[in-house]
């Protein structure tokens, strides 16, 4: 192995390449000196004023991006690949040692923490506490218990052989649950990086937050159909759905009984898991006790959408 890296990242229509994703790069050739980004686009790029220090081949390419990330294992001759999403404000040190460790170590997939950008605005703020519950608490606990099947799909790093022309034909814009769900399935040995790698841009309104929930509720939707009955494959998607869906949902209608019932219960219980929520920052806490409350609607948005997709 020479060990051989590869970015791929990928733009909608008009959207430009971004001086921070040009910037990884810069830092990660000087370590890899074969370093070269496949960037797929729906149109021409002229990235020239960025300044790469590596080479940038465009793919003009339309299509989810599972789709793109399965033409780009299939025409890699790289022996790992980066995935970052082209809208992410990255950590570039933290995202150097998450390769580093990856590869001196020989995983097949890997991948770390990513908040959301600090943006003084309400639905930002939710998001954010969202962020923390999922990548502090939530998916390393899964994973631990060998039931998890989602990365973050704004920046992760796999082994090419240990994808290539093995992962599910099945279109979905879920493409982080698809890697995530044949990891889980074959036991993949994976990196989870305690640092924060990225930061990506959260919804700024309830209505993006919703229509985003929507589309999860779709791919998820997706995935489940095209799935055997009384597989792992089956029992995990549907693990999944509890573990991030239906327990928020059991949780608010407890906290809607206790606030009837027992008041005093009710307070200490959203203040307690607000303090558990925010203890890595503390500052959101306030954040975190209305998300408690408001957050769970969205979760019943994504439920509605999957049962009108079964029927």
């Amino acid at each position: 192995m020479n060990n051989n890296l590869q970015i791929i990242s990928y733009l909608r229509q008009d959207e430009l390449l971004t001086q921070e994703l040009v910037d990884i790069g810069n830092i990660l050739v000087t370590v890899y000196p074969k370093l070269t980004m496949s960037l797929y686009c729906e149109t021409i790029q002229n990235y020239s004023y960025l300044k790469p220090q590596f080479i940038i081949n465009q793919q003009i390419f339309t299509g989810t991006k599972y789709i793109k990330l399965l033409d780009a294992l299939a025409k890699t001759e790289a022996d790992y690949l980066l995935s970052l999403d082209n809208d992410i404000a990255a950590d570039n040190a933290a995202i150097t040692n998450m390769v580093n460790e990856f590869i001196a170590n020989k995983y097949a997939i890997g991948w770390g923490k990513i908040y959301s950008r600090e943006v003084n605005n309400f639905v930002s703020q939710l998001v954010m506490v969202d962020k923390l519950l999922s990548h502090n608490f939530l998916r390393p606990t899964l994973w631990k218990l060998g039931i998890g099947i989602t990365i973050p799909g704004q920046c992760f790093v796999i082994k090419v052989n240990a994808f290539k022309d093995k992962l599910n034909n099945i279109d979905t814009y879920l493409d982080d649950l698809s890697v995530g769900i044949y990891s889980a399935q074959n036991h993949l040995n994976y990196l989870f990086s305690k640092q924060v790698v990225a930061y990506e841009l959260p919804s700024y309104s309830l209505s993006g937050l919703a229509n985003q929930r929507r589309r999860w509720a779709t791919g998820y939707s997706q995935l489940l159909e095209k799935t055997k009955p009384n597989t792992k494959e089956k029992k995990l998607l549907l693990i999944h759905a509890f573990s991030y869906h239906i327990i928020p949902i059991l949780y608010w209608v407890l906290l809607l009984i206790l606030a009837t019932n027992k008041f005093v219960i009710f307070i200490l219980l959203v203040l307690i898991v607000g303090v558990i929520l925010t203890f890595f920052k503390p500052k959101y806490i306030l954040s975190a006790i209305l998300y408690q409350l408001i957050f769970p609607v969205f979760h019943f948005i994504w439920l509605k959408q999957v049962i009108k997709e079964l029927l």
